[in-house]
């Protein structure tokens, strides 16, 4: 599991350039380094990274749980009125990342996700009205509180495995 640059245990700038060059070269190397099929994989924040290496790789797919559409779009969640579009120094826009995306994208939120709204995701799959996109809303679940669900692991064998649609 990779963190992100001057998060958690790994140091460096914080640049964000970096930070997504930093995701090519993680996926990169597992793909290099691995026999088996990589899928980008990110969890609210990281979300963003993996969007990045996998419309930059061509993967064949790519999991995201508990997305933002973009930071800009997220903002007024948490300070109406703010112009974030004009004040945040990093876009991190999940929606620019996949739009050229031509694999498949599963997407798994909460419902009752208080950090990142499900209204996100729904933004991200009316953005991206396309094949090949499935957003699983798990009714009983907050941001943090995901994977222990059984719902969860069934989902993910079941799309990991065999796409849902």
């Amino acid at each position: 599991v990779w963190d992100y640059r001057a998060y958690g245990k790994t140091g460096g700038k914080l640049r964000y350039d970096a930070l997504m060059s930093d995701a090519l070269t993680v996926y990169k190397y597992a793909d290099s380094a691995y026999q088996l099929p990589i899928v980008p994989f990110g969890v609210s924040l990281g979300t963003a990274f993996a969007a990045h290496a996998a419309s930059e790789c061509g993967t064949p797919k790519v999991l995201l749980q508990s997305p933002f559409y973009s930071l800009a779009r997220l903002g007024p969640h948490y300070l109406p009125g703010v112009p974030y579009c004009l004040i945040l120094k990093y876009p991190f826009d999940t929606h620019a990342s996949l739009r050229n995306f031509k694999g498949k994208i599963g997407i798994i939120h909460g419902k009752k996700d208080k950090v990142i709204p499900v209204r996100q995701s729904f933004l991200l799959k009316d953005s991206l009205e396309r094949t090949g996109f499935h957003l699983k809303v798990m009714p009983q679940c907050g941001h943090n509180n995901l994977a222990l669900y059984p719902g969860y692991t069934t989902w993910l064998d079941q799309w990991l495995g065999a796409p849902l649609n």
